[in-house]
């Protein structure tokens, strides 16, 4: 029995039991009509229609007593147990056009209106008239979103749902409504459909102890690291950056290449081989080397940055998600502020974990070591002068160094291109503040691991992403 009959009969008023009707067209109308409608009256019809149609309520007459006595007589409309609308304290007439309510559209197969006029009718009130009839869904199905998942109530919307953790809905709260014009849209009248952002720097459980002195790895431990591949030849590493883009180092494509493979979620090199079926292998559809970034001798780390855009975005789960930018994701609370001097880092990939000069050991296994942040004036003092492979060091803003003035702990050659990533404090999210570039040696003692400072690129960064790599 419904509420509003339940408490009808409580109270004593004419009550009636509720109509049911399930025509695809009709008409009802408040006792009486077009009489004035008896007081203390309570009246329910139930409407009917098919699966995958929706109910269209046209009032056409409606004459109820001023606003103020809202809460004692109104016309009310529930579907799906929810109240979709509620009609009181004016006067609408079909000569009159769609003042006030005029037409309700219910998305759902079942709607049921209740009359309620708790006292007298002095005013002489004519009640209501409504016309309904049945129809197909007036906006079509709702189409599905990339990531993410919908579910359609009772009536007139669709919300909306991202697969969490791993993505978050770009804007707005995920719910379209169905207008008048047979539309989908947004709470700002947009017909754009929803859309689902990946979420950076999530990392399925935190080491407490974290490829010279580096431990091993663990699946899921750097889920946005890449291997990249030149020509089908380990050549560095990378970051994921949203689901389409792989931040590394430019250096690596100073010679001549063909093919660019990214592997992901990838901790044994073997599995490049042996078509594991967690490994993910995606193509490289375009580099882009930032635009100051010179092979000469002389300056040849500066700026040393580079993006790799994807052929296809990457589905995203526990072992294969990307790292944060410093600043870039406004939602996650990340700052702009790169870890200072003492903050702690992790770097990890597959680069020679021996520090022998000429040759070195390249490891199987996926390794990381943590690095302390070093403070620009000793790096500057450290390379100041300094001279290598014929050539003399530049050390300029565009980088900082990290490591311990012992040595033994540093990345090394085919580490390149991974991010020094570190846990932002205040978001507790990973977040890219460099880029592995260059050193002297590996691990040698008094000496740093340089590193691109992200911080300079964010604009840049997120210039040529938004622009698909063509800037």
């Amino acid at each position: 029995m419904p509420v509003p009959l339940l408490l009808c009969l409580l109270a004593g008023w004419a009550c009636g039991s509720p109509v049911e009707l399930s025509a695809p067209q009709g008409e009802f109308c408040s006792p009486g009509f077009p009489e004035p409608y008896p007081g203390n009256e309570t009246r329910v019809w139930q409407v009917r229609a098919s699966p995958n149609h929706a109910i269209l309520f046209n009032f056409t007459h409606v004459h109820l007593p001023p606003l103020r006595l809202c809460r004692f007589i109104h016309i009310k409309v529930h579907a799906g147990g929810q109240l979709v609308k509620t009609l009181c304290g004016g006067e609408l007439r079909a000569e009159r056009g769609q003042r006030a309510a005029g037409v309700i559209r219910v998305l759902g197969h079942e709607a049921t209106v209740t009359f309620t006029a708790s006292g007298g009718n002095r005013g002489r009130f004519t009640g209501f008239c409504v016309h309904y009839r049945t129809t197909g869904l007036p906006c079509g199905q709702p189409l599905p979103i990339a990531n993410g998942r919908m579910e359609m109530d009772q009536y007139s919307s669709v919300r909306y749902t991202c697969n969490e953790p791993y993505y978050s809905m770009a804007s707005g709260n995920g719910q379209l409504i169905c207008n008048e014009t047979g539309q989908w849209v947004d709470e700002m009248g947009s017909p754009n459909l929803p859309g689902c952002k990946p979420v950076c720097g999530l990392v399925r459980h935190a080491r407490s102890k974290r490829i010279i002195g580096g431990r091993f790895s663990h699946r899921g431990d750097f889920p946005w690291l890449a291997m990249l591949l030149l020509d089908n030849h380990f050549m560095g590493a990378g970051a994921l950056l949203g689901d389409s883009w792989i931040l590394t180092a430019a250096e690596i494509f100073t010679q001549d290449y063909g093919q660019v493979d990214v592997y992901l979620g990838l901790v044994d090199r073997r599995g490049v081989l042996a078509n594991d079926s967690a490994v993910m292998k995606v193509h490289v559809e375009s580099v882009v080397l930032h635009p100051n970034f010179s092979r000469d001798e002389e300056d040849a780390h500066d700026h040393d940055v580079a993006l790799l855009r994807l052929t296809e975005p990457v589905p995203l789960r526990k072992d294969i998600s990307p790292i944060c930018l410093p600043g870039r994701d406004k939602g996650s609370g990340v700052t702009d502020q790169p870890p200072g001097p003492g903050h702690v880092g992790y770097v990890a990939g597959w680069g020679r974990i021996t520090t022998t000069k000429l040759h070195g050991v390249t490891p199987r296994w996926q390794r990381y070591v943590a690095l302390p942040v070093v403070a620009q004036d000793k790096c500057r003092c450290t390379y100041a002068g300094m001279e290598f492979a014929g050539r003399t060091l530049t050390y300029t803003d565009n980088m900082f160094c990290a490591g311990v003035p012992g040595g033994g702990r540093d990345a090394c050659k085919g580490d390149s291109g991974g991010p020094f990533a570190y846990m932002e404090p205040r978001s507790q999210r990973w977040v890219a503040a460099g880029i592995t570039s260059w050193g002297v040696g590996c691990g040698q003692k008094g000496h740093y691991g340089v590193y691109t400072n992200v911080s300079n690129y964010v604009e840049w960064i997120e210039g040529e992403m938004q622009q698909g790599g063509k800037g």
